[in-house]
């Protein structure tokens, strides 16, 4: 028997107005899409970016990813391109608390 659980959780999350949250973030955030996502859409990704920004001006960045579903993988395989994308975009926020 299937568990209805996740499904009444996505469906609370999916009508939930996060913005008051994100506004709340004080760590540095990377919103990454994938272009092939189909839970999540470009603009919500790019809305949470934005967000951060607003509250915390430079704290968020937006990357997309070709060809990317919602866990940033093709074929059941991580894109090739993310951990690199990851590393660098860490490495910047270590070096600007330096």
């Amino acid at each position: 028997m299937a568990s209805t659980a996740a499904p009444r959780r996505l469906s609370a999350i999916a009508g939930a107005d996060l913005s008051k949250a994100w506004q709340e973030v004080s760590a540095p955030v990377l919103a990454m899409h994938g272009t092939a996502d189909t839970i999540m859409s470009r603009a919500d990704s790019i809305a949470i970016a934005d967000i951060v920004n607003r509250a915390r001006p430079g704290h968020a960045e937006f990357v997309e990813i070709e060809g990317g579903d919602h866990l940033l993988a093709s074929h059941n395989k991580l894109i090739d391109s993310i951990v690199p994308k990851m590393l660098d975009w860490m490495c910047r926020q270590l070096a600007a608390t330096n």
